[in-house]
């Protein structure tokens, strides 16, 4: 019984994770035919919503360090707040907000701007918000 435990388990596990990977590479797809630019920054966002997720549930517990600390490199200026705990729904929400303000943010204030560059020019500028957002 053990043996089939593991088996299912192990399925369940591989089929969450294909999902994960087909939303991503979907995402991808969908960017990629509408700008005919590779963007990059696409899991530097979804990443940053998870952040967002994991910084407000009040279930994660001992692993929660309640603070977020912003800190400008080589300056010594730094920023300490502590986000709110919220209930699974609400942080979801919050999440997902952040997300597609960030994303909205991206395409209104930067890819906008660039919008007649060559090709690589938009590259590196995915690239580059992909640095500041893991950053």
């Amino acid at each position: 019984m053990d043996d089939v435990q593991f088996y299912v388990n192990v399925a369940i596990i591989g089929l969450a994770a294909g999902a994960v990977y087909a939303v991503f590479g979907l995402g991808i797809t969908m960017i990629y035919k509408a700008t005919r630019v590779p963007n990059f920054a696409h899991a530097a966002i979804g990443m940053f919503g998870a952040y967002v997720f994991f910084k407000t549930w009040d279930q994660v517990g001992e692993l929660r360090n309640p603070f977020i600390r912003l800190q400008v490199p080589f300056a010594g200026w730094s920023w300490q707040a502590d986000p709110p705990r919220l209930p699974l729904l609400f942080s979801l929400l919050l999440a997902m907000a952040v997300a597609a303000i960030i994303g909205l943010g991206i395409e209104k204030l930067v890819m906008r701007r660039v919008a007649g560059a060559p090709t690589l020019n938009m590259i590196i500028i995915t690239v580059a918000m992909l640095t500041v957002l893991t950053g």
